[in-house]
């Protein structure tokens, strides 16, 4: 629309083609006539360039905005997805072993315990971020990546609410894991417990590497 000139400036046109016809005979006149529409046509083509130059910035602004929107979603998948594997990792290989190192069983088991609800939780919070986002992003690995997101997210709900809160109540009947036999039938659920969380963990990290292979 920039390239259509304004009513102003035809008219300004015609009329310096009326003088130039009527004095086309006089070199100086038609000097004048050259000169004054050489000017009004770089004036035109100033302001419609300056015009077409804001008209481009302003699409190059809504294109980067439209790019941004596409691409939060995945962003978001991407990060969610880093914070739960690295999250169940650093938990599984640096910090439990490192309170177990660093305490006696009994206190290390204490605080691990209390540990446990809310990296259950963080883990939950992390794959439901992910699947949603990865709901709304166009991914040609979305089917894989969807089923094994919701097999993490199985994993970690028994985990959460089933495994871990019977953990719980047969430690707070075992008096100590330091006096108490290895045979004793308390601490033998507690191991299987025990034995089935950590596989599960194991699973939701392994789930974690896949997806971080299939970015």
């Amino acid at each position: 629309m920039y390239l259509i000139p304004p009513l102003s400036f035809l008219t300004q046109l015609l009329q310096y083609q009326s003088t130039a016809y009527r004095d086309l005979t006089s070199t100086g006149q038609l000097h004048e006539y050259l000169t004054q529409l050489t000017s009004a046509l770089f004036a035109y083509c100033e302001r419609a360039g300056f015009a077409g130059r804001q008209h481009f910035r302003h699409g190059e602004l809504q294109m980067e905005k439209r790019k941004w929107l596409h691409e939060t979603p995945s962003i978001l998948y991407r990060l969610a997805i880093a914070c739960w594997v690295g999250g169940a990792s650093l938990f599984t290989f640096v910090l439990t072993p490192a309170i177990f190192t660093s305490f006696d069983r009994d206190v290390a088991g204490g605080i691990v315990g209390v540990l446990f609800p809310g990296y259950f939780k963080w883990g939950l919070a992390c794959g439901l971020v992910a699947l949603i986002c990865l709901a709304i992003t166009r991914n040609s690995r979305r089917t894989v990546a969807a089923i094994i997101i919701a097999v993490m997210l199985s994993v970690t709900t028994i985990q959460a609410f089933v495994i871990e809160p019977k953990a719980a109540a047969l430690k707070r009947e075992i008096p100590s894991f330091e006096t108490t036999p290895a045979d004793h039938p308390l601490r033998v659920q507690f191991r299987k417990l025990h034995g089935i969380s950590a596989a599960g963990n194991l699973a939701v990290i392994g789930g974690g590497i896949a997806l971080v292979i299939l970015l």
